[in-house]
């Protein structure tokens, strides 16, 4: 007997995938997963997966998102899950919502649930039997702050230089402890009844290092271009659920 999708995770699929990010503080939960009953790394299941969505303000984000996009594909992939991309079912949901001239009451100008249901039901049957996903992976490049002190900051399981060779050396002798801004994926996945069940972070880069005594903002172009610290960003934030 077919599973149908429930609205919520369907509602979940269609808003997080163009969500903006907001900064968060430091530190996260030493266990992330949110439900200990998820069944999500079981092998053979499918998931769904969000497009990456990255800070506001980023430009030419195109690349960035496609590099993060396969190394998480291709992760799964390698656990022996089914990647559902984006372009696989939100065409299908747009293209159904067109046909129906939207979803709103055209009396009250209201959502109209039963449409939505309707809708629901049809994107299923053109997804086929074998493309049910089993739970939604949202990527997400956010903004936290990173402590840092003797001359490296150390967020989300990794750590960088905030000044390097000669001026390292000078700078770590007296050396303030704080926080500036760095850049980490984050892993959350939900489950088909659109409850969290899953939520980790895996450090990136940080977005300022120190010049003279001042911070200076690091140039977009030399942002995401070393590709280890992107590999081990997705390691980091996909490893405990794939454990």
């Amino acid at each position: 007997m077919r599973r149908l999708m429930p609205c919520t995770f369907l509602a979940i699929v269609l808003t997080l995938i163009g969500c903006a990010n907001k900064p968060e503080t430091a530190g996260q939960a030493a266990d992330p997963f949110l439900s200990k009953n998820t069944g999500i790394r079981d092998q053979g299941k499918i998931m769904a997966v969000s497009t990456v969505s990255i800070p506001d303000g980023l430009p030419d984000p195109g690349p960035v998102q496609d590099r993060f996009a396969s190394l998480i594909h291709e992760k799964l992939r390698e656990k022996g899950l089914f990647v559902l991309k984006p372009e696989q079912y939100t065409k299908i949901w747009k293209d159904i919502e067109s046909e129906r001239y939207g979803f709103l009451d055209e009396a009250t100008g209201l959502r109209d649930d039963l449409k939505i249901a309707l809708a629901m039901a049809q994107t299923i049957d053109r997804l086929g039997t074998d493309l049910v996903p089993d739970g939604m992976l949202v990527a997400s490049i956010i903004v936290v702050e990173a402590p840092f002190g003797s001359g490296r900051a150390h967020w989300d399981g990794t750590s960088q230089p905030i000044k390097t060779g000669s001026l390292l050396k000078g700078f770590v002798t007296g050396s303030p402890d704080g926080t500036l801004g760095a850049l980490s994926l984050r892993i959350s996945v939900f489950s088909v009844d659109g409850e969290k069940v899953y939520s980790y972070r895996g450090g990136i880069e940080v977005l300022s290092k120190m010049s003279g005594s001042e911070f200076v903002l690091v140039p977009r172009n030399e942002l995401f271009k070393d590709d280890e610290r992107i590999r081990k960003s997705v390691d980091i934030a996909l490893d405990p659920l794939l454990e």
